[in-house]
C-alpha cells in the first residue's frame, strides 16, 4: 500500500543521511580531490586547511541533530517506527 511505500522510503532517506553523516570518509575525498585538481602544495594544503574547517562544522552540526527514524512518524508517514 501507499502508506508502507512511503514510510519505508523515509526511513530509507533517513538512514542515508546518517549513514553519510560519517565525516573521515568524506574528509579523505575531499582532500584526494585537493591534491588531484590543485598541482602547486601550497594550494593543496591552503584547500585541505578550508574544507577540513568548513566541512568539519557542517558534519558537527549535522551528528548533533542526530537524524533517527522517529521523523517518519512524526511526518505521520509512519504510523509507528
Amino acid at each position: 500500500d501507499i502508506y508502507a511505500f512511503a514510510c519505508h522510503r523515509c526511513k530509507d532517506f533517513i538512514q542515508t543521511i546518517d549513514d553519510g553523516i560519517e565525516h573521515e570518509p568524506f574528509k579523505k575525498e575531499t582532500d584526494n580531490l585537493c591534491r588531484t585538481f590543485l598541482p602547486d602544495p601550497t594550494l593543496q594544503g591552503v584547500c585541505v586547511g578550508v574544507a577540513d574547517t568548513l566541512l568539519g562544522g557542517v558534519f558537527n552540526q549535522l551528528k548533533r541533530l542526530e537524524p533517527n527514524p522517529e521523523i517518519c512518524t512524526w511526518l505521520r508517514l509512519c504510523i509507528e517506527c
